[in-house]
């Protein structure tokens, strides 16, 4: 009789084993099956297209207000941008080149770098005041658009809408800000 126990908590084992294992297995095949029917669809040339993974990629930021880059070419008051990338995600290079309108009117923000004697001056001069206030580390001043350099780095504000984001090569500028060494 103990034999026959025994024998059949042997079979008992094996099938909750075989149970366990076709289990694991299932659930290791239904993973691989449910990533492959999600992939993303590839056209029939064997590559998606690019704007529609740039917009995949960007579509938390399609419609933010302000870009940055360094100056490549001015034109009149057209600047020429070049703005690699946003939040550290680079563009691809066909989406780096921006046309840059600007009133001739509008008053730019120029912020200077001070040298480390004036600002260590201003520093000091903050200390000793009974309302501690950092300075900040440049000074800032209006400047014309005749006044912008190729190579001065700029942040650009525009105005964005349902049919202009950031994907866009050509904008209005509303506002400027220089940063100058």
């Amino acid at each position: 009789m103990e034999q026959t126990i025994s024998t059949e908590k042997s079979k008992l084992n094996k099938e909750i084993i075989l149970i366990v294992i076709f289990t694991v297995l299932g659930l290791i095949v239904g993973y691989f099956a449910g990533s492959y029917m999600n992939r993303p669809k590839q056209s029939s040339a064997g590559s998606s297209d690019t704007s529609t993974i740039v917009k995949e990629i960007f579509a938390n930021v399609l419609f933010t207000d302000t870009l940055s880059g360094q100056i490549s070419a001015i034109n009149g008051n057209t600047l020429t941008v070049k703005t690699p990338g946003i939040y550290g995600l680079n563009f691809p290079v066909e989406y780096q080149t921006k046309q840059v309108l600007v009133d001739g009117a509008m008053k730019i923000n120029l912020k200077q770098a001070k040298t480390p004697d004036e600002f260590a001056k201003e520093l000091q001069q903050a200390r000793s005041s009974k309302t501690f206030t950092p300075p900040l580390p440049y000074s800032e001043s209006n400047m014309a658009v005749s006044d912008l350099k190729v190579g001065d780095n700029i942040n650009f504000t525009f105005t964005p809408d349902q049919n202009l984001g950031i994907l866009n090569n050509q904008f209005t500028a509303v506002s400027i800000s220089v940063t100058r060494q």
